[in-house]
């Protein structure tokens, strides 16, 4: 039996999708000459008349977009911020890019042109008579998802199209339940108490920074640090009903279990391996593997699970990494009396987030073999990993595993050969893919002694 690795926290990694909107946010302001004084448009002069008669004009556009219109709304969204009165728009890091109509749509039923709005004039908010100038950070696009948009994404099999209001109603109840997981539990406080503390906190780091550039440090700090919330991009998705789903890693720490389990979605068949120990340790606190591995305990179950429970599992398995962190709506927060808001051309700090793994955290392998003529791998951190969708697979691979009930064998589980030779495709990282043929093969022979069903 493999020793799995355990994650390791890793800092400050800037990511490949930041640098991806570092450089579509350069490419798009390139007209820009680089260090350019940038200031808001006075209110009633000619170009703020102008700008609100455009702004008017693409509301109207947005108001009624048909399924073909995605480009036409991105293309006049991108137009319009690129005119006098929307240059400061520039001081947002993201880059609004509505990849469809329904995306557009989504985009400005969510707060998008309130946004737009507060660069004509700053929303004044608070209790009367005191009421304070407050700059809007805006709601995060979702990207498209369906069979429009995405005919060669390597889920199509699980795509729908947008015409077809029947496509994927099976799942539609487990996405609801998916973004009340990944929503969390409600926050008590209803205030604008956050907005403003966060707020306080960032002119702190302003206050380093010389008169002129403090207002760009303080907004970039406003960016880095919101709590995003987890999203499924836009579109319906079919549940997997056919195939077998392999799972196989550690569980545990100090007390594990190291297990290869397979699933097959159509009856519900589970077989299930089991080598379970505690960790030995020698003096000075290393791993004594010789003594840990002679404590092992094996355990081969078979049975049934609940199919229903099996397939979201599935489901969620195959879409996790398409969730991803966004602002679902705008924001705003009090602009302090002492700021001036003035931006310079292609300058100004980017504040990114870091993440980190805890230790103990281990990484299962996973692989969902031939549903839909295709095969997937993927790994799934267990227990917790504290990313939304990542916890919310954890949590529903749990609740079917806890539904097994032991029995006979009713569809033996597919051959070693079939897991060596079928393509594979991977689903975001997938460092364990290597590994699972090897503690497949060892699992498989275990599962030969168990009893079939008869027939």
């Amino acid at each position: 039996m493999l020793f799995r690795v355990f994650r390791i926290a890793v800092l400050g990694v800037l990511a490949t999708a930041d640098i991806a909107t570092a450089q579509e946010h350069f490419e798009f302001w390139s007209f820009l000459d680089h260090g350019r004084p940038i200031t808001r448009c006075a209110e009633n002069s000619a170009a703020h008349k102008s700008a609100t008669a455009r702004l008017n004009r693409l509301e109207e556009l947005f108001g009624r977009l048909k399924p073909s219109d995605g480009n036409a709304a991105r293309e006049a969204l991108h137009a319009l911020l690129k005119t006098e009165c929307f240059l400061f728009s520039s001081e947002i890091q993201d880059l609004p890019s509505p990849d469809s109509a329904a995306s557009a749509k989504d985009w400005a039923d969510r707060g998008g042109f309130e946004w737009l709005w507060s660069y004509l004039e700053f929303p004044k908010l608070g209790t009367l008579p005191d009421l304070q100038p407050h700059v809007v950070l805006p709601p995060d696009v979702r990207p498209t998802l369906t069979l429009e948009n995405a005919r060669d994404h390597v889920l199509s099999p699980f795509l729908c199209s947008s015409a077809d209001v029947r496509c994927g109603i099976e799942a539609k109840g487990w996405r609801a339940r998916a973004e009340l997981a990944f929503a969390g539990p409600l926050d008590p406080d209803w205030s604008d108490e956050p907005n403003t503390r966060l707020s306080t906190e960032c002119m702190a780091k302003a206050a380093l920074e010389t008169s002129e550039r403090k207002y760009m440090t303080w907004h970039a700090c406003l960016q880095g640090n919101r709590i995003k919330a987890a999203a499924f991009p836009i579109g319906d998705f079919k549940s997997p009903v056919s195939g077998w789903l392999i799972i196989s890693g550690r569980r545990g720490h100090y007390e594990f279990c190291d297990s290869t389990s397979a699933y097959d979605l159509e009856t519900g068949t589970a077989v299930v391996f089991e080598s379970c120990s505690d960790l030995a340790l020698k003096p000075g606190g290393s791993v004594d593997r010789d003594a840990t591995n002679k404590a092992r305990v094996d355990r081969v179950r078979a049975g049934r699970v609940s199919i229903e429970n099996l397939r979201e599992a599935a489901w969620m398995l195959l879409l996790s990494a398409e969730v991803k962190p966004i602002e679902l709506r705008p924001r705003t927060f009090p602009l302090p009396s002492s700021l001036e808001p003035k931006l310079f051309a292609g300058e100004g700090p980017r504040f990114l987030s870091v993440s980190g793994m805890n230790t103990s955290m281990t990484t299962l392998g996973w692989r969902l073999v031939n549903p839909a003529g295709r095969s997937y791998s993927g790994q799934q951190t267990w227990a917790r990993s504290y990313e939304p969708a990542e916890d919310h697979a954890a949590n529903l691979i749990n609740v079917f595993e806890e539904s097994l009930v032991e029995g006979c064998v009713s569809r033996r589980p597919p051959d070693p050969s079939v897991i060596k030779t079928t393509k594979v495709t991977a689903l975001a990282e997938d460092l364990y893919s290597s590994e699972l043929p090897a503690e497949y093969s060892e699992a498989h022979a275990r599962w030969r002694t168990l009893k079939p069903c008869p027939r």
